[in-house]
């Protein structure tokens, strides 16, 4: 389960956001001082329509579903974010695997991007372009992936 996410890369107009359940990669702290003297900050959320895979069978992680030529498009279902898997699969207790393609825009290809889950529960690892850039554990509070 996630919540709100933020995220972007270096450019390239498609960028897949796999999550185990989420992700984020960007470019070292090349603006971290421009954003601080020009107070400028942007964010594009990533709230709406997800793919989820329920992982019955604990076979996610061997097939590596977090590589997205890997993420099973027979089982995908669509999951609204933020929310609950309990709306889309009552009562299940385990592994799913989210995943979101978004694009961002050119402006943002030297600034310092972060990743932010408002809540995610209960363990998450953080995967952008087929790259793992986070891991997180834990209850329902927010995450922040740092860029670099």
């Amino acid at each position: 389960m996630i919540g709100s996410a933020r995220a972007t890369n270096t450019i390239a107009m498609k960028h897949t956001l796999t999550l185990l359940t989420a992700l984020l990669l960007a470019p070292l702290a090349a603006l971290h001082a421009a954003e601080f003297f020009f107070g400028a900050r942007e964010f594009q959320p990533l709230d709406g329509a997800w793919q989820i895979v329920f992982d019955r069978a604990n076979e996610g992680g061997a097939q590596q579903w977090v590589r997205e030529k890997s993420f099973p498009p027979d089982q995908q279902r669509e999951i609204a974010v933020p929310s609950c898997w309990e709306l889309v699969e009552k009562d299940y207790e385990g592994v799913a695997f989210y995943r979101r393609t978004f694009k961002v825009p050119t402006n943002w290809r030297w600034k310092v991007v972060r990743l932010q889950f408002d809540a995610v529960n209960f363990r998450a690892e953080v995967w952008l372009n087929n790259t793992a850039v986070g891991l997180h554990e834990g209850g329902f509070y927010a995450v922040r992936i740092p860029g670099g």
